[in-house]
């Protein structure tokens, strides 16, 4: 058997619907002694599947911030957006945006919103949003993290990248530990 390259914890793909899962482990089946990937769905409730590992090497593309789901693809739901995946035409991305205020007006170019950033916003827990951060490591930026902490009220302070990670985990812990379950 030849040498084969196993995904990492936490990597990123996209499944057939262009929704982001996120790789968790893989786990042998013991009554059919086959391996099984174990992922967990990126939005709507976050559940987590298993299917065999051959069909999720064929079926899953490794995603990578080129192939960021378009923000107006995502947000509309399935029946209304069609099964295609359409990218914006590269001057429709770019042109402005009209931002209206008292003062005539103000422009501002659009932007795409990052696929991991819409997860740890759609995000119920903190615990949720904590699992998110953990596994997106790799594809978090300053920006990034300076808008995942405004999300949730933390102060992430100055610093390197893992520095800030780090505060920002240190945070999500602490809430996600007083975090209440109960009926108000």
């Amino acid at each position: 058997m030849g040498e084969r390259t196993l995904p990492a914890a936490g990597q990123l793909f996209l499944d057939n619907e262009k929704n982001l899962v996120q790789f968790i482990a893989i786990a042998i089946y013991k009554r059919m002694e086959g391996e099984i990937a174990v992922y967990q769905a990126l939005s709507g409730d976050y559940k987590i599947y298993a299917m065999s590992y051959a069909d999720f090497i064929m079926e899953m593309v490794p995603y990578t911030p080129q192939k960021e789901i378009p923000f107006t693809e995502a947000s509309r739901p399935a029946e209304e957006a069609g099964n295609s995946f359409r990218r914006p035409n590269p001057v429709e991305a770019a042109e402005p945006v009209e931002i209206g205020g008292r003062d005539g007006g103000s422009r501002e170019e659009s932007e795409e919103v990052n696929p991991v950033l819409l997860a740890f916003l759609d995000a119920d827990t903190f615990e949720e949003k904590l699992n998110i951060l953990t596994g997106s490591r790799k594809y978090l930026d300053d920006r990034l993290l300076t808008h995942m902490a405004i999300s949730v009220d933390c102060v992430i302070g100055e610093g390197d990248a893992e520095e800030k990670i780090n505060n920002l985990i240190f945070c999500l812990k602490t809430r996600a530990r007083f975090e209440s379950n109960r009926l108000r």
